[in-house]
């Protein structure tokens, strides 16, 4: 279940994307495709292309130790995490919170001033001269589905909202980081173009020429730290043809070229790709997660894998996600300062800068064969690991907020 993502942690489901039939672009160009040897990670600073075959080996993964957890608290709402900065920001559908690096989690007071009792359900950015988030205000008359949000800003020691009318969306709040000091609205349509709306400094972006047969809303889309507009879309599947819409931050056109489709090599040929999400925060070089799926002989669809891709220039690096063709759905990627990726599935996933994966081990309360528990989200703040965990037990959920370190929360509810 995909949902909405603060810095890497998620809270309710986003809308699927009608994916009709149709003929591959002619106009599209080729993109040059490295798939990283799966035996053997690269060094941190190279790649090593290989490009004698066309499917991926299963990646080697290491067990390590649980990392010293504390319970931060939990709750029977969903919950939301968001790193902004030195600052993480804890919010339940009813509070917000928030914790320095090193601090205790406390119901926030100076840092909620503005919002009043709003339900906090996106925040991105840096603490505090450039930090943004995203409030829900109801449901959309009339039985059409689809949710009305707002977007904030700090400024003047307050959360001032920017959107003079409500903004709809069908199950997440289309608001992203538009470079420094500015945010961007997504306006999802059936036109031609990707109309963005921007607030903050500075003048109002061009829309992005999307491409063809894209659905209303893409599955993916994001700016990079320098200015890189993408926006990524399955435009139909059986086989599958990903497209990505790019224009740089220099240029006056984009180009529109296709997303390398990944296989296991023990693994039919993929039938769809989805799932498609980015580590958050973007940085200078995007990486993506999607998940790859095949058609049985019965004629449903399975699971086949998950991978990451790596924008470098004008490639895409493919690498396998460890057990991704059992895996749970890919809840939220997060990009620590040091470089490295933590991936939420049904485990805990590190990779680091120099390609090594590892599997790190649950609190103790989230372990055992009566655990019955969903991985919902990660983020890193500093060199602490936070974690959102979703234990569904006779019906009932109960959300468990974990943090790495040596902080010392009291681990009551939220």
């Amino acid at each position: 279940m995909r949902g909405w993502i603060g810095a890497g942690c998620v809270a309710l489901a986003c809308s699927p994307t009608a994916e009709p039939v149709v003929r591959t672009p002619t106009s599209v160009r080729s993109e040059v495709v490295e798939v990283v040897r799966s035996e053997a990670p690269a060094a941190a600073d190279e790649h090593v292309p290989v490009v004698a075959k066309d499917c991926l080996e299963e990646m080697e993964v290491r067990e390590d130790a649980a990392l010293a957890w504390h319970l931060v608290g939990t709750s029977d709402e969903p919950v939301v995490l968001a790193a902004l900065g030195a600052v993480m920001l804890v919010a339940t559908e009813t509070r917000l919170y928030d914790a320095e690096i090193g601090g205790a989690v406390r119901v926030s007071g100076a840092r909620a001033a503005g919002l009043g009792r709003r339900r906090v359900v996106r925040a991105f950015g840096v603490w505090p001269d450039d930090a943004w988030l995203a409030t829900h205000e109801g449901e959309l008359r009339g039985g059409g589905g689809g949710h009305k949000f707002h977007l904030w800003r700090w400024q003047s020691d307050r959360w001032v909202r920017l959107t003079s009318k409500v903004v709809r969306g069908d199950g997440v709040p289309e608001f992203f980081k538009f470079g420094e000091g500015r945010a961007v609205e997504l306006r999802c349509d059936d036109g031609p173009e990707l109309v963005m709306r921007a607030y903050g400094d500075g003048a109002q972006p061009r829309s992005l020429v999307r491409a063809p047969h894209s659905s209303a809303c893409p599955q993916g889309f994001f700016v990079t730290q320098g200015g890189d507009v993408y926006a990524v879309d399955e435009v139909r599947s059986e086989p599958p043809n990903v497209q990505v819409s790019h224009r740089c931050a220099a240029c006056e056109e984009e180009t529109i070229s296709s997303l390398p489709v990944p296989r296991m090599c023990d693994q039919a040929p993929t039938w769809s790709m989805w799932g498609i999400v980015a580590a958050r925060p973007v940085g200078r070089d995007p990486v993506l997660a999607a998940h790859t799926s095949v058609v049985m002989s019965d004629g449903r669809g399975q699971q086949s894998g998950e991978f990451l891709l790596w924008r470098a220039g004008e490639a895409w690096t493919v690498e396998a996600v460890p057990g991704g063709r059992a895996a749970a759905a890919i809840e939220g990627v997060a990009r620590a300062g040091d470089g490295s990726l933590w991936l939420v599935t049904e485990r805990l996933l590190r990779r680091d800068v120099g390609g090594t994966w590892t599997s790190v081990a649950l609190p103790e309360a989230l372990r055992g064969a009566d655990a019955e528990v969903d991985l919902r989200g990660v983020a890193t703040l500093g060199d602490e690991v936070w974690l959102v965990a979703e234990d569904v037990r006779a019906g009932e959920s109960l959300w468990s907020v974990y943090r790495s370190g040596a902080a010392q929360d009291v681990g009551g509810t939220l």
